[in-house]
């Protein structure tokens, strides 16, 4: 079988849901793809000022001026430098590129005509930069600017970009960084001191960020994945507690939605995965922590309520506490959807939805909430409502 060739762009915030989480691993996950490059710590608007030193230089930049002396990494610094990553990409074979803007968190350094990534702080380990370290003296962010100083250069790339690929073929994984993870011990816990360096994602750059996806969606009608928003970081999952790396189900639910856009004929125009699986939603409401740890989980995550399953409108029109107080059996019904394959096969309808739940045995659906409950799913009406003073915290955006 022919396989699909993709070119990544971005960070391991993409990179790792090819390996569906498990960074450990090569290649791609799913056999049907294929990853031709996969262009790290590549800031896309660095890609279209000028090169800052002439490839002469860059050349004999060697691996052992490096933390990381992978060849991948060697190669990623010297594209950085030599301004040549857009020129790779214009020439690939690839069918798709994927992206993520993980990078605009990143510091970048101006340098007398133009401005480069320090490419994970890597650039300050270079004997290019240890024999005048005086002229690199600018660092500076490009989300702590005015939009008027660098979004061209954004639009640069993505007009260049568009010759070589339609819409339907560039694919925005969109990504909010937390400032919280589950530990170990299952309790939530600030991101700790060591994981918040100057070349990390950093939580206060959300909104900004949020704003330039936008712009880029808005004006050049990508394909869309939408789910870092309902997630996490876990330390089951990922020991390195950076806030760019999630709950495992974020890396199987970012790789459906891949598999969404490349195989299914009729998610390619204007596809936006903003939802998660059913099981995504089930393990979120039966996280072991204590009901305290939850409800500060929760308030920090976009609503996991977004399977496209009849649960979702019964359980949005619920308030924190009650929420908390039931959440194994609103996971339980969540986990009777996933069992049958919600939400990727879309043939089961609402109604059959309801039967599957209802004749179900849930020893968790004991008490006078899930009888209520599921009288109301019996007679098709949401949740009522009650007094809201509480309610309205339910969710709150912003990890």
């Amino acid at each position: 079988m022919e396989k699909v060739l993709v070119d990544i762009i971005g960070s391991c915030v993409t990179r790792n849901v090819f390996l569906d989480g498990d960074a450990s691993q090569r290649g791609c996950a799913d056999e049907r793809i294929k990853i031709i490059h996969y262009f790290d710590k590549q800031n896309i608007a660095c890609c279209m000022s000028p090169a800052p030193f002439d490839d002469r230089i860059v050349d004999r930049i060697t691996p052992d001026e490096q933390w990381d002396k992978s060849d991948q990494n060697l190669r990623n610094m010297k594209l950085t430098l030599n301004k040549k990553t857009l020129e790779v990409l214009m020439n690939s074979e690839a069918e798709y590129l994927f992206m993520d803007l993980y990078d605009f968190h990143t510091p970048m350094i101006g340098y007398r005509n133009t401005f480069f990534s320090t490419f994970k702080h890597e650039f300050f380990n270079l004997n290019l930069f240890r024999s005048n370290t005086d002229a690199f003296k600018t660092i500076f962010y490009f989300l702590d600017l005015p939009e008027w100083l660098w979004y061209g250069y954004v639009d640069l790339f993505f007009k260049k970009i568009m010759e070589k690929y339609t819409p339907d073929k560039v694919v925005l994984l969109r990504f909010r960084a937390c400032d919280t993870y589950l530990s170990r011990d299952n309790e939530m816990r600030p991101i700790p001191v060591a994981y918040k360096r100057p070349w990390m994602s950093n939580a206060r750059y959300n909104d900004k960020l949020r704003l330039l996806e936008e712009y880029i969606i808005d004006r050049y009608h990508l394909q869309v994945i939408d789910v870092s928003k309902y997630f996490i970081g876990d330390e089951n999952v990922h020991s390195d507690l950076q806030g760019s790396h999630f709950d495992r189900n974020y890396y199987t639910d970012s790789l459906n939605h891949i598999r969404r856009i490349i195989f299914d004929r009729s998610s390619r125009n204007g596809y936006v995965g903003n939802f998660i699986s059913c099981n995504s939603a089930k393990e979120i409401l039966q996280k072991h922590v204590s009901k305290e740890d939850f409800i500060k989980m929760f308030v920090q995550l976009e609503s996991p309520f977004n399977t496209k399953s009849v649960l979702d409108s019964f359980c949005g029109n619920l308030s924190i506490q009650e929420i908390a107080e039931n959440r194994f059996f609103l996971g339980d019904m969540y986990g009777i959807l996933h069992t049958n394959g919600l939400p990727w096969n879309d043939a089961i309808s609402e109604e059959e939805q309801r039967r599957l739940i209802l004749s179900a045995n849930l020893a968790t659906g004991q008490n006078q909430f899930a009888t209520n409950f599921l009288g109301q799913l019996r007679n098709k009406a949401p949740y009522p409502d009650v007094a809201t003073s509480t309610r309205r915290l339910l969710y709150v955006s912003g990890c």
